[in-house]
């Protein structure tokens, strides 16, 4: 949303499934209707297809994404939208996935932002052991983007593997994410990213899922409340296979304790929440869920 109550998103592609996706305005009308402006709608040349995932907005004003596939080389872009004083939106291709050796694949969740308008995002796949990437991208002083590979998911059982959802910072500076897979049981895992010297990036694993009992699958990422514990959601395993929501606090000695609280039947209550939760200001959660309910899915508030 921006500061006049337009909401903004992204369509994955056309009706018809022959266009590459657009990206979108909703405006609130005086009778109280909604109007639709398609700000940029992908062609598949060069300017990457299917956006997946949310846009988020920098101070300036300018729009930032992804796109799973498309660009130079087929494997996704980043991209930029800015206003322009006509009212229509300029794209710029941030970075074309190219799958190499030092390059990540597969973009798929929404990007963040640093206090000094830094661009951090991750790769479904791609990297030296193909198992995904966190990477950044900065403005040049002369203009253009510069690319930055973080972090290169090892092909480790203990570790994550591909990571589905959003990254999000803490006031130190370090990332926190998930990864669908990988960790103790291949069930996946959060993480925590923080900055070395040198420019390097440390791993911490916070927390592995364990299927029967707690969930696993988590497909979207983890949001923080004011006194630090994390919260998110497992797209699928635990008792009933349809998911949960998780609780993650800081204990003693760099730990984090895991409270499970919901476990989704698949049922009346909904399953298989594939977007993370959203927090009110009374502790309040709220999400989605893609299945259950009276068939198409539902949505939930876990009180507290």
């Amino acid at each position: 949303m921006d500061a006049d109550g337009n909401l903004y998103g992204t369509a994955g592609s056309s009706y018809d499934g022959v266009g590459g996706g657009s990206v979108f305005r909703l405006s609130r009308q005086p009778d109280g209707r909604w109007t639709e402006t398609v700000l940029h709608s992908f062609t598949d040349k060069h300017d990457g297809i299917q956006p997946g995932s949310a846009v988020i907005f920098d101070k300036a004003g300018n729009l930032y994404g992804v796109t799973n596939y498309g660009g130079a080389h087929r494997y996704g872009i980043s991209y930029q939208l800015a206003p322009q004083a006509d009212g229509t939106w300029k794209e710029t291709i941030l970075h074309s996935f190219a799958n190499s050796k030092y390059d990540g694949q597969t973009p798929y969740a929404s990007l963040t932002l640093d206090a000094a308008g830094h661009v951090y995002g991750s790769t479904l796949a791609g990297g030296t052991y193909g198992n995904g990437t966190v990477f950044e991208l900065a403005q040049k002083n002369g203009g253009g983007w510069s690319y930055r590979l973080l972090y290169e998911f090892p092909d480790s059982g203990s570790d994550g593997d591909s990571p589905y959802g959003s990254l999000t910072f803490d006031a130190a500076g370090n990332l926190y994410g998930t990864t669908g897979f990988g960790g103790a049981d291949d069930r996946g895992l959060v993480f925590k990213l923080s900055p070395e010297p040198g420019g390097t990036w440390k791993e911490t694993v916070l927390y592995s899922f364990n299927d029967s009992t707690d969930g696993g699958f988590p497909t979207a990422g983890v949001i923080f409340d004011p006194a630090g514990n994390l919260y998110g959601t497992t797209n699928a395993h635990g008792p009933y296979n349809a998911g949960s929501v998780f609780e993650l606090s800081p204990a003693v000695g760099g730990s984090w304790m895991e409270t499970l609280l919901y476990t989704f039947t698949g049922q009346t209550d909904g399953g298989r929440p594939e977007a993370g939760v959203v927090l009110d200001n009374a502790g309040n959660l709220f999400g989605t869920t893609e299945m259950g309910g009276t068939g198409y899915g539902t949505v939930f508030e876990i009180i507290r």
